[in-house]
């Protein structure tokens, strides 16, 4: 995704493998409201791909129901705080995550070709940034991209809740997941 646990001006990576290339860009223009174009860095990001892919494999739904509160989510992450300064955080990583596109590429000399899906097509976030606690009347919920969720639903991966750890890095995560059978994306 990003570039570790920096925050960058780039709006895209590319993560390399052999003959795979992932790309992962940027889709929320800066003028939108909470959009600043950047990639999702650190370690929300790989906690939300880590739950949301294990939500889509639970309910096998493209529609992960993300909960009537902030903080009420944010426990369900396993992050125990009641919003504040770590709530602004995780919703800034999650609107960059949310909003990205992951194109995944295989090309060699005799063949070329691509799939592309955006992480999330659609997403309804009802919290109160000002009172995380507070329910809303609605859930807060996010519909997976029909071929990323094709994906994780086809090739679930066991995924290990200490993700967020220092020496993995933002693309491995996608990078890896995209890749291990990509044969079956064509």
């Amino acid at each position: 995704m990003g570039c570790g646990g920096h925050d960058v001006q780039s709006s895209q990576n590319v993560l390399h493998q052999g003959s795979m290339q992932v790309l992962v860009i940027a889709a929320r223009p800066a003028v939108a409201p909470g959009g600043d174009n950047k990639l999702p860095f650190g370690n929300y990001p790989r906690l939300l791909l880590a739950w949301v892919s294990t939500e889509a494999v639970r309910t096998q739904s493209r529609v992960i129901v993300l909960g009537s509160s902030l903080a009420k989510f944010m426990r369900e992450l396993g992050v125990y705080s009641s919003g504040g300064r770590e709530g602004t955080k995780l919703r800034t990583q999650m609107r960059r995550l949310f909003d990205c596109t992951v194109q995944l590429t295989y090309n060699d000399m005799n063949v070329e070709r691509f799939v592309r899906s955006p992480i999330a097509a659609r997403g309804e976030y009802w919290w109160n940034e000002h009172k995380p606690d507070q329910p809303s009347l609605w859930d807060s919920k996010i519909e997976l991209g029909e071929d990323f969720f094709n994906e994780i639903i086809n090739h679930p991966m066991p995924i290990n809740r200490a993700i967020g750890a220092p020496n993995l890095a933002d693309n491995e995560i996608i990078g890896v997941s995209w890749t291990e059978n990509c044969a079956d994306l064509y």
